[in-house]
């Protein structure tokens, strides 16, 4: 049995706090919002060094602590980011009660700084280290840290300028001479209809007709370069950094805070569960670090009753459970940002709909520890922040939900008072964010939602680049939400998904992350067949960190009788297997052999294996692409003839997460906190969870979850 044990509670807290033997609060309170208070304190406790340095980074003031280290990451921040009067709005455009919840959230921060203050073995040590004092935290600070977040892991697109960067450097390969939009279409393709969905076309309750994705014409795509306005691959790649905000998530993956985006889920219904009760498996993949990025606890109150994985700094439960509903999120990756690209002709304008206009102007001011503060001037567009100004060319970024990127924490609240799927799903029908929402519920209904607010493009527009800035070409509105993807109760009693495509219909936008081979039909293959329990799904996670997406697409290619060490491999990444070693040197070498004698190496390893994906190496083995990128062979004979030139490779290591002062933790690819629900009709739940290395920052729950994750189990928690 988990034993319970209780925490000294002040008589003047308006709240009580009990924690599990593995330090996970559960919050008591007599109202809603001094729930949310009791949150803000015990966040605190277990991370208010973790949480100070993501309020800095979400608001670019990293700098100040940390030095010129940081003042990268700032600038990217505060090259496209708000200033504070404009988060405060957004605040304000939410519904009082959730402006409530954020208050009473910040006061019992606040409550745990003073106490801290008064105490010096409360404060973390890092404020000493540094040189400062916690400040008080505002509702600023917690919303900051949630619109960095929901932008993080609730959008997809900003790639047109990476793109229109690959078709500039494809026009530099003497080989590709008269065939670079052939290869520009091989590499960044629109649909592949064999890419695996989360929904089948007969579940899929989206309204008809479906909305129109561009899917360009060469012709298309030329007519639209001829009209973007002049910048050479070197000018693009510093604004590149800037519209994916690379800078902030390579600092944010070193310190500790959310950086990486991913998840999976799998949710079972009363049909095909063996014991006719839902089951709910969610694994959000946000980094693995120390403290982990992610946060247990459980709010009760009258009208509220919720347990889960939250944000440090940021009230409400994420992923997790009401007595009524059990809910897990994966991003969505829906193209919502475009770069819209102007002509100028002076300094400090930009040409639209055949008048000249002035850049907007807003500034900061970054203090860096050690020097001189930095000023950075954010110009505007009529659409959106600027990311590169070449003097003959604006190129801005334009979301679909700049301004509202907070609706997504009141769309979550609204699941804590919904009894079915349906209700839970209405009230994240119109989220601005791209998540696919799944949901449970205690009578056994199970569903899906695909949220975004996606674009509707002009006709004839090439989706993959820069869009030139006119009336015109303006967008057409939004989705609906009875058009997006979604569903109930589907035919097969199941819905998984590792940020998978939605639909069979939907497009990949400016990214081509969906094709024929996708790493969600690992969770297919991990399932078996007829009723599931519990513990059948459980075993997926353990599958997903060993199993290879590839290899059934590959092995096709292989000789039928060969003495390599690739032989011996059959599709697992088992930790010293020299199969699986052998399997990944020959991957390696096959991607070699097909693409760069004729497109060469993309300036380096890595972005050559990023931009030539799994897909594309099938399908030029198979011959389907629009190059020819076999030569006078088969796809077998060039495998053969790799295969015969390998060397042996060894041991194969698999990814490890490293703690400090532990053994590293074999296995990386897994969620940064996994939760497996199954409810029955009662409403009594079996809620479990884990979440390395720990709860707290130090102390007795700063890695004792370790031990779990090395062993792939669970430990019970509290219930809603």
């Amino acid at each position: 049995m988990l034993a319970f044990l209780v925490a000294a509670t002040l008589a003047t807290k308006p709240f009580s706090i009990k924690r599990n033997s593995f330090g996970v609060p559960l919050i008591t309170a007599p109202t809603v919002v001094e729930a949310f208070e009791g949150q803000g304190y015990a966040d605190a406790q277990d991370r208010l060094w973790q949480m100070e340095l993501s309020r800095r980074l979400s608001e670019g003031r990293l700098a100040a602590i940390l030095g010129p280290s940081a003042l990268e990451s700032d600038e990217s921040i505060d090259k496209t980011g708000y200033t504070k009067p404009e988060v405060l709005a957004e605040i304000a455009h939410q519904p009082a009660s959730i402006q409530a919840d954020i208050a009473a959230y910040c006061q019992g921060v606040n409550m745990y700084i003073k106490e801290a203050e008064s105490d010096s073995s409360l404060m973390p040590d890092e404020f000493k280290k540094v040189g400062i004092r916690p400040s008080d935290w505002t509702p600023y600070d917690s919303a900051a840290i949630a619109i960095h977040l929901f932008k993080l892991f609730g959008t997809g697109g900003a790639a047109n300028l990476r793109d229109w960067a690959l078709l500039q450097y494809l026009h530099l390969q003497p080989a590709l001479k008269g065939h670079v939009l052939d290869v520009f279409n091989d590499i960044g393709w629109i649909n592949d209809p064999k890419s695996p969905t989360t929904v089948s076309d007969q579940d899929d309750l989206a309204k008809l007709p479906h909305p129109y994705f561009a899917n360009p014409t060469d012709a298309q795509t030329q007519a639209q370069l001829k009209e973007l306005p002049a910048a050479n691959i070197f000018q693009l790649l510093p604004a590149i950094n800037v519209s994916l905000q690379k800078p902030s998530k390579m600092l944010a993956m070193k310190l500790g805070v959310p950086y990486r985006t991913g998840s999976y889920c799998i949710v079972v219904g009363k049909k095909r569960s063996q014991s006719g009760k839902p089951i709910l498996l969610s694994g959000p993949q946000m980094g693995l670090t120390s403290p982990s990025i992610d946060h247990e606890d459980a709010l009760h109150a009258p009208g509220l009753s919720v347990a889960g994985m939250d944000i440090p700094g940021v009230p409400g439960i994420a992923i997790g459970a009401t007595r009524h509903i059990a809910w897990g999120i994966t991003s969505g990756v829906a193209d919502l940002v475009d770069t819209f690209a102007y002509h100028s002709k002076a300094p400090g304008t930009y040409e639209y709909n055949g008048a000249k206009r002035s850049l907007q102007k807003q500034t900061f001011v970054i203090q860096v520890k050690g020097q001189s503060p930095v000023t950075l001037v954010q110009y505007r567009t009529n659409f959106g922040p600027v990311v590169l100004n070449t003097g003959a060319g604006i190129f801005a970024l334009r979301s679909s939900y700049r301004g509202r990127e907070l609706n997504m924490m009141t769309s979550l609240f609204g699941i804590y008072s919904a009894n079915t799927v349906a209700e839970a799903s209405q009230a994240v029908s119109t989220e601005p964010m791209s998540f696919n929402l799944f949901l449970a519920d205690r009578t056994g209904n199970i569903g899906w939602r695909f949220c975004g607010r996606v674009p509707i493009r002009a006709e004839g527009l090439d989706p993959r680049l820069p869009t030139p800035a006119t009336p015109q070409n303006n967008w057409r509105g939004f989705i609906s939400a009875d058009q997006m993807p979604h569903c109930l109760n589907p035919k097969s009693g199941i819905i998984y998904n590792w940020n998978t495509k939605p639909a069979t219909w939907w497009s990949n936008g400016d990214t081509p992350v969906w094709g024929q081979i996708f790493r969600s039909s690992v969770i297919g293959l991990a399932l078996p067949s007829g009723t599931l329990t519990p513990q059948d799904v459980e075993y997926v996670p353990w599958a997903l960190a060993r199993w290879s997406p590839n290899y059934p697409y590959f092995v096709k290619f292989l000789p039928k009788i060969d003495s390599s060490e690739v032989a011996a491999y059959n599709g697992w990444n088992v930790q010293g297997s020299y199969g699986a070693a052998a399997w990944a040197d020959a991957f390696e070498a096959i991607r070699q052999k097909l693409f760069l004698k004729d497109i060469g190496n993309f300036l380096g390893t890595g972005l050559f294996d990023e931009v030539l994906q799994p897909t594309l190496m099938l399908h030029a083995l198979e011959g389907k692409t629009r190059f020819h990128y076999l030569g006078n062979q088969s796809g077998s004979q060039l495998v053969d003839a790799v295969l015969k030139s390998l060397k042996p490779s060894g041991r194969f290591a698999a990814d490890s997460v490293t703690y400090p002062g532990h053994v590293p933790v074999l296995y990386s690819n897994r969620g940064t906190y996994i939760q497996l629900a199954e409810i029955d009709p009662t409403g009594r739940w079996s809620l479990e969870t884990v979440l390395p290395p720990g709860e707290s920052e130090t102390g007795l729950h700063a890695y004792d979850q370790i031990p779990l994750a090395r062993t792939w189990e669970f430990k019970p928690t509290w219930k809603p």
